[in-house]
């Protein structure tokens, strides 16, 4: 079994709400969760104070698109 099918998404969903990247590190995805852990970290410290929840909201959000897609495809080529 892969290692990284038996990992829960929810767990690394949670793990990126927490801290950006932090779920891509534990899928697996070093470059992508380093990489996109600090671009999220330079968005959000260049938004406006009024503005940090809905980008906080926003970049959580694309990265749950993204895990969600990444483990699908992960699954199927599993199978």
């Amino acid at each position: 079994m892969n290692e990284t099918t038996s990992k829960s998404m929810a767990a690394a969903v949670g793990m990126n709400l927490l801290l950006p990247g932090l779920g891509y590190l534990y899928m697996g995805n070093w470059v992508v969760g380093v990489v996109g852990g600090a671009l999220v970290v330079a968005i959000l410290m260049h938004s406006r104070p009024e503005h940090l929840l809905i980008a906080w909201m926003a970049t959580n959000l694309v990265m749950v698109i993204d895990m969600c897609m990444l483990s699908s495809s992960r699954h199927a080529q599993n199978r």
